[in-house]
């Protein structure tokens, strides 16, 4: 999954949430969000569930389900209707609804897609950096880290070119570590 895709479900989950406690409340939200987490099962894709290996001689316990098999559709559908007295469906179909229904105002589009875009470069740039034997020397990441912070504090400021700049900047940095061309002298 590429980093605008991660970040683009990041926020579709907090406006879910978001929807939910204004709808209604913190209270009733935070019951609901602790049996969700059970129903649910950890946050991985199905495809991942399936390609899951148990170790050797493990065995599922009695009452307890295969962390190998998807959740159980029903039992999460059926926590919404339990804490908030509708159906899932309906729910997402008002969601949604308000979702369409919000316009956002001249530049706040842009300005959110490339809010998305730098957190999920950063987000991206941090899982590579993790990987790399040897890391990339200090001055470069402090490089990196510089031009991503200010295309950060640009657009917090409101400068939409500024933070289109700065994030260009950074991800040319970051190219140049991933991809470092070979130069030949003679």
């Amino acid at each position: 999954m590429d980093g605008v895709t991660r970040t683009a479900s990041y926020v579709e989950s907090a406006l879910l949430v978001r929807f939910l406690v204004e709808r209604f409340g913190w209270m009733k939200m935070a019951a609901f969000a602790a049996e969700y987490g059970k129903a649910r099962g950890r946050l991985n894709s199905n495809d991942e569930r399936r390609r899951l290996r148990l170790p050797r001689n493990t065995r599922v316990r009695p009452g307890t389900r295969d962390p190998r098999l998807p959740p159980d559709a029903d039992a999460v559908r059926a926590t919404f209707d339990r804490h908030f007295g509708e159906p899932w469906d309906r729910l997402r179909s008002e969601w949604e609804a308000g979702m369409e229904a919000a316009q956002p105002g001249p530049g706040q589009a842009e300005r959110l897609v490339l809010a998305q875009r730098i957190y999920g470069a950063i987000r991206n740039y941090e899982m590579w950096l993790l990987e790399q034997r040897p890391e990339p020397s200090r001055e470069m990441q402090a490089l990196v880290r510089d031009a991503f912070t200010r295309a950060n504090r640009a657009l917090a400021a409101g400068s939409l070119e500024e933070g289109r700049r700065a994030f260009a900047e950074a991800r040319g940095l970051v190219d140049q570590l991933r991809k470092p061309r070979s130069i030949a002298r003679r």
